[in-house]
This record gives structure tokens, C-alpha cells and sequence, in this order.
């Protein structure tokens, strides 16, 4: 009937990345920490604070993969605490300080960010397993384990790597656009800055 089943507030902690649902639970970075609630009554279950937080006016950033959480809060001055934590254990599988991230995305074990580059991470080591520089605003999407973005350097060009080694597979010049990349089936699709949709067939 659309009314509210629940609301719950975090005071006093800054912005809120979008949160995520794991079965259950669903799961909350504030600029401190992180919050896991019951889905279905919004009671909070526990919290993991981030001690060395002391304030951020940046919403943080959260993904969610093969039981895996991670996070990215930001310390200031263009850096931030990047995080695993393992949902069944509850346990921090690694924790480091990077340069302030502007996006996170999981897929399958394998965390990818994106700041001034993209990089991929192993999801469980946070190991680096391969760097590529890229300018630019538009999300990175993945599809038929190839990772697209938007470099928008010189004239700016749509580039396709391959996600698990990042090898450049091909690449179309001409293109800048804040937009993803998206793919359905045998057609990608990307809105450019100037407003034009582009459309591009794969075959094979």
C-alpha cells in the first residue's frame, strides 16, 4: 500500500553509502563504519566502527560479493580506509589506506576501484592484480568478462579491457560521457556528453 515498513537514522555520521542486501541482512557504511540491520524489522544486529575516522563530509563507498563486504571511507585529504570484511565470520579480512576512491565494484572475487586509475583487486587478499589509468566520471560495468569504461583524457575514447588481466581488447576513440556503459545481450549501448546515444553490435 506503499507505506513506510520501517525507517531507521544513523545521526551525527555523515552521508550513507546505498546500502546492501545479503539475504537477511541488510548492510550499512556510514562515514565511521559499518551498520548490518534485519531487512525485514530494520533492528540492528551489530556495528564495526573504524577508529582512525574522525569525520568525513564524503558518502562512502560499498559493495557486496560472494559474502564478502567492502568499503571505502574517507580519512580526508584525498584518502581513504579501503576494507574487506568476510559476512560469516565477521571477521577484517585485510585493511588499507589508498587514495580516495571515487567507486567500488564487486564482481564475483574480485573488487575493482576507480579513482584516477582503475584498479582490480583480489577480493579476499587485496592484492593488486592489475592497475590501468583512466580519466573520468562514468561508472565501470562488466559484461562477458570484459570490464568497460570511459577514459576521458585528449579526445576521450570507450575502452574495453579484459577484467581478470586488464589487457586492452579494443577501444573506440571519440567518446566522452558520466554515463555506463551498457550491455544487453549482443548490443552495447552509451550516452556521450553531447547527448547522443550511441549503439555498437558484437559479433561472434
Amino acid at each position: 500500500d506503499g507505506n513506510p515498513i520501517w525507517t531507521r537514522s544513523i545521526p551525527d555520521e555523515g552521508m550513507l553509502a546505498a546500502p546492501v542486501a545479503v539475504k537477511s541482512d541488510l548492510y550499512v557504511a556510514s562515514a565511521f563504519g559499518l551498520y548490518c540491520f534485519d531487512a525485514a524489522t530494520g533492528d540492528e544486529a551489530w556495528r564495526l566502527a573504524c577508529g582512525d575516522v574522525k569525520s568525513s563530509q564524503t558518502r562512502p563507498m560499498f559493495a557486496a560479493a560472494n559474502g564478502q563486504l567492502y568499503a571505502s571511507i574517507s580519512l580526508g585529504l584525498r584518502r581513504s580506509r579501503l576494507f574487506c570484511m568476510n559476512v560469516a565470520l565477521r571477521k577484517i579480512l585485510w585493511s588499507r589506506v589508498v587514495d580516495g576512491t571515487a567507486r567500488l565494484d564487486a564482481v564475483g572475487d574480485v573488487l575493482y576501484v576507480r579513482d584516477q586509475n582503475i584498479r582490480a583487486v583480489d577480493g579476499s587478499t587485496g592484492r593488486l592484480l592489475w592497475a590501468h589509468s583512466a580519466e573520468g566520471c562514468n561508472p565501470v560495468t562488466y559484461a562477458e568478462d570484459l570490464a568497460y569504461f570511459v577514459d576521458a583524457s585528449d579526445q576521450g575514447r570507450l575502452v574495453a579491457l579484459d577484467r581478470y588481466t586488464g589487457a586492452r581488447v579494443w577501444e573506440m576513440a571519440g567518446v566522452k560521457s558520466c554515463d555506463a556503459f551498457i550491455r544487453v545481450d549482443a548490443t552495447g549501448f552509451i550516452k556521450s556528453s553531447d547527448g547522443t546515444v550511441r549503439a555498437l553490435i558484437f559479433e561472434g
